[in-house]
């Protein structure tokens, strides 16, 4: 009788050890399971910043452009106003030289 109390109490010890030792195993398998989420998260995160960093140079590069463009639209329509008015003033001058104005 006594025989079979330590057996069971054996058993018991080794049953708890061996909860024990999976309860440690599925912490140690959760720890490393979030980890790798942590990970993948974060690789996630930086990848998705390097897309809206990208698409923002992007429009602001499509922007520039098109204001550069129109700047050049702009002095092109100056330049030529100027030189009608240029050709004006020098029509005006040599009129009021040669007596004509």
């Amino acid at each position: 009788m006594v025989k079979a109390i330590l057996t069971t109490e054996q058993e018991a010890a080794e049953l708890l050890q061996d909860a024990q030792r999976q309860a440690d195993a599925m912490v140690a398998e959760a720890r490393d399971a979030v980890e790798a989420l942590l990970r993948q998260s974060s690789e996630e995160a930086r990848q998705e910043a390097r897309r809206i960093a990208d698409a923002g140079r992007t429009a602001a590069d499509t922007e520039r452009l098109r204001i550069l463009a129109e700047a050049r639209d702009e002095a092109e329509q100056l330049e030529q106003k100027s030189q009608r008015h240029f050709k004006d003033a020098v029509a005006y001058v040599v009129r009021r030289v040669i007596g004509r104005g």
